[in-house]
């Protein structure tokens, strides 16, 4: 590449869909964190633990998925959000 071609991000507007879709992707953790979780963890009882998530694999897979999904959600809404104020913040060229 020359120093003739611009390279462009996304605008503005699409970094805000790209915060906002992120956002979205993490509103199932609270239904794990508060719903789910409680019900399969037993806090002083490791074998009544192992047997719950054995009788509840599909719950606690779709637990797992949705912290998997706030993860991915938070890397989005960092680079989204690095990139909009970056843009907004950049310094002055010397």
């Amino acid at each position: 590449m020359d120093s003739t071609q611009i390279v462009r991000g996304p605008t503005l507007r699409q970094a805000a869909l790209i915060t906002v879709a992120g956002y979205l992707l993490g509103t199932g953790v609270p239904f794990a964190s508060f719903s789910v979780l409680p019900k399969i963890f037993v806090a002083t009882n490791a074998a009544q633990t192992s047997q719950n998530i054995l009788a509840n694999q599909s719950l606690f897979v779709a637990a797992i998925f949705a912290m998997l999904l706030n993860f991915i959600g938070m890397l989005w809404r960092r680079g989204a959000s690095t990139f909009s104020f970056g843009r907004s913040m950049r310094p002055y060229p010397c």
